[in-house]
C-alpha cells in the first residue's frame, strides 16, 4: 500500500518542492493538491506552445515556466485537483508506458473509491489522458 496526502491549496511551487524531497530521499508517495491559478510550462516548449492566441494580461500574471516539468502548457487551479505519483518504478517492476498509465489508473482509481468516488477513462482514449469521474465526459 502506498502513503498519500492531500496538500490542500498551495502553488505549484510548494508541491514540486515536496516532490524532490521525496524523490531524492526514495520514497514512494502519492501527493494531491489544487493549485492556486497557473499555467505550467516548461521552458524548451514556450516559443512552439505558449499561445494560440494573444494571452490577456491576467493569463500572463499566471504562467510560471518549470524546467523540469514534461508535455505542454498545462492550465491547474481551483476546483481541479492534481495527482502526483513519486514512485520508485523498480518496486513495482515497471517496464514501459503503458504499465505505468495502467498502475497510475488502478492506484487512482483505488483511492477515490475510499471516497466513494466512481472514475473511469474517458470514452475517447486519444481525447485525454488520466481519469475521469463518471458522469463528466465533457
Amino acid at each position: 500500500m502506498l502513503n498519500w496526502s492531500f496538500m490542500g491549496k498551495c502553488s505549484i511551487q510548494e508541491s514540486l518542492a515536496l516532490q524532490n524531497y521525496l524523490f531524492l530521499n526514495n520514497k514512494s508517495h502519492i501527493l494531491f493538491a489544487e493549485h492556486y491559478p497557473v499555467y505550467a510550462c516548461p521552458k524548451n516548449k514556450y516559443d512552439e506552445d505558449l499561445w494560440r492566441k494573444t494571452p490577456t494580461a491576467k493569463e500572463l500574471r499566471m504562467l510560471t515556466l518549470i524546467d523540469s516539468r514534461g508535455g505542454s502548457i498545462t492550465y491547474h487551479g481551483p476546483g481541479q485537483i492534481v495527482c502526483y505519483m513519486i514512485l520508485h518504478l523498480p518496486t513495482f517492476g515497471i517496464k514501459g508506458v503503458i504499465e505505468i498509465n495502467t498502475l497510475i489508473d488502478q492506484t487512482l482509481k483505488t483511492y477515490l473509491k475510499e471516497f466513494n468516488i466512481s472514475a473511469r477513462k474517458r470514452s475517447s482514449p486519444t481525447a485525454a489522458q488520466g481519469l475521469w469521474v463518471i458522469g463528466s465526459d465533457r
